[in-house]
């Protein structure tokens, strides 16, 4: 774990306070994201971070995460509304609304990224 390349969101930490990016990359990373025989799926992992980001409002985190969801643990957008709106009941109304805020940034990013990437796109911004 050591030796792979190090994220962008812990670069920072490396430069402020090394010890802390160490501990997440072989600390966390291993024993959480990367645990062998869990009995919990990643995207389950997910699931449940997603919940107490949401409910303690650690509003930077939760974007990065909701990013991971969609990505790399294949949440769908309303996958992602209904466990926000669930939220909303049981973790505080607040949190979700700013859930959803964060969700519509990611999704308008997500999009034009898209729409940059789609074949002609870039022949008609030449001309």
């Amino acid at each position: 774990m050591a030796n792979q390349a190090t994220p962008p969101a812990l670069a920072s930490y490396d430069v402020i306070f090394p010890a802390f990016g160490e501990l997440t990359r072989n600390v966390l990373q291993p024993n959480t994201w990367q645990k062998k025989n869990s009995k919990l799926t990643l995207r389950e992992r997910e699931l449940l971070t997603l919940a107490v980001l949401v409910i303690t409002g650690r509003n930077d985190q939760l974007r990065n995460h909701i990013v991971k969801a969609l990505e790399r643990d294949g949440f769908t957008r309303d996958e992602l509304g209904e466990v926000f709106q669930h939220l909303a009941f049981y973790g505080g109304w607040p949190g979700a609304v700013n859930a959803f805020n964060l969700a519509k940034q990611v999704y308008e990013a997500q999009d034009a990224a898209a729409k940059a990437k789609q074949p002609g796109r870039a022949a008609a911004k030449k001309k």
